[in-house]
């Protein structure tokens, strides 16, 4: 691809776009009246998170001893979404641009599709000359190249990147995105190597009972019966909170509530009765997915199952008839999943292939390295 400017272009480059390219001036030319939302959906009013203190103070912490980029890890629907919009809320006095971006097809798609964005950065014309004329991924490579370099030129920048889960992304633009010169926040349920990390795991049950009430105002019962509800929904943020609407819009009697949940968990007819509002989870969401039953649209997070190996879903159906989130240590895995036949490049599926993918917990002991599944992947 030549590096022809179109008319009024910033593009000052010459010779063949090609992978990997420092394009440096590209996007540097900025005029004074960028607006300090840069995309159309930024958070800039807090729904009221709960909990989930220590997590924003360690990300402002990483944020401000030198990590440009930060990684918010967790299953889905645990909360990682609600922590990037709180964190966003809360600091955005320490910004003077603010963008949100939703990584549906892809980090680098994320950054070039979304014309707001490249409307406000004065970018529209470059972008389009690179896609046109680069073709695939050396033109998407380059478009990608010049809006971040547009916005490392502006002044005290956040950007989020939510559902950023291919792992492949990460190694692919891991020098990119972890040199920029703003604050970079992605939300992921993979594991890649080498990110800095804060990991948002089950809520503490005191958290739980409170996110209960605040969905179930009306609901008439003492924190240590809400307490074993939120433990029978395995502490899980949006679980929770779906069950606590699904209570409150069909009125269930708690007694009602504590019986269907006791035999057929969130699967209960009575719970699955009346569609509730996904709230803050379904923002990313086509409307017609907004309003949902809690069983599907639990089931719908953990979708991407489909893309996994067979010997991958061998090994996670093998492990969901263990004890749901124990860690298990590998000889004693090796000595289970031997009965299924599974021993054959097993490390490799439960690192590569399941734990870095997000569907296993790896954990380091004194016995060495363990391994749990989180009970809704069970399910």
């Amino acid at each position: 691809m030549q590096k022809n400017t179109t008319d009024n272009s910033h593009i000052e480059a010459q010779g063949n776009v090609q992978i990997g390219d420092n394009i440096t001036n590209i996007g540097t030319s900025q005029t004074p009246s960028v607006p300090r939302l840069l995309t159309n959906v930024v958070p800039i009013e807090s729904n009221g998170i709960i909990g989930r203190k220590k997590e924003m103070q360690e990300t402002f912490d990483l944020l401000h001893t030198g990590k440009t980029a930060v990684l918010f890890n967790g299953v889905g629907g645990i909360g990682k979404t609600t922590v990037a919009r709180e964190y966003m809320v809360q600091y955005q006095s320490d910004y003077a641009h603010l963008a949100w971006l939703t990584a549906n097809q892809g980090i680098a798609s994320a950054f070039v599709d979304d014309v707001v964005l490249l409307k406000n950065l004065g970018l529209t014309d470059d972008i389009n000359a690179l896609m046109s004329k680069g073709g695939g991924d050396a033109g998407q490579l380059a478009a990608f190249q010049c809006v971040l370099n547009a916005l490392s030129n502006l002044p005290e920048v956040l950007v989020v990147v939510d559902n950023a889960n291919d792992l492949a992304d990460f190694a692919q633009y891991r020098n990119l995105l972890k040199n920029v010169a703003f604050h970079l926040l992605l939300t992921s349920r993979v594991h890649p190597d080498g990110w800095a990390n804060v990991e948002i795991q089950s809520l503490p049950q005191a958290d739980g009972v409170l996110v209960f009430r605040k969905y179930h105002p009306s609901v008439q019962a003492a924190d240590k019966d809400i307490e074993a509800i939120v433990k029978q929904l395995f502490n899980h943020t949006l679980l929770i909170e779906l069950v606590a609407k699904a209570a409150e819009a069909n009125n269930m009697p708690f007694d009602r509530l504590q019986k269907a949940l006791k035999s057929q968990s969130f699967h209960a007819a009575d719970i699955n009765r009346r569609k509730v509002d996904a709230g803050g989870h379904g923002d990313s969401l086509d409307e017609n997915r907004k309003n949902t039953y809690v069983e599907p649209y639990i089931f719908a997070i953990y979708e991407n199952i489909s893309d996994l190996s067979d010997a991958a879903k061998a090994v996670l159906r093998a492990f969901a008839l263990l004890p749901t989130a124990t860690p298990m240590g590998e000889d004693k895995l090796i000595e289970h999943l031997d009965r299924f036949d599974l021993k054959d490049d097993l490390i490799e599926v439960l690192d590569t292939t399941l734990e870095k993918r997000g569907w296993l917990d790896k954990h380091k002991t004194d016995e060495g390295i363990a391994y749990s599944l989180h009970p809704l992947i069970a399910e």
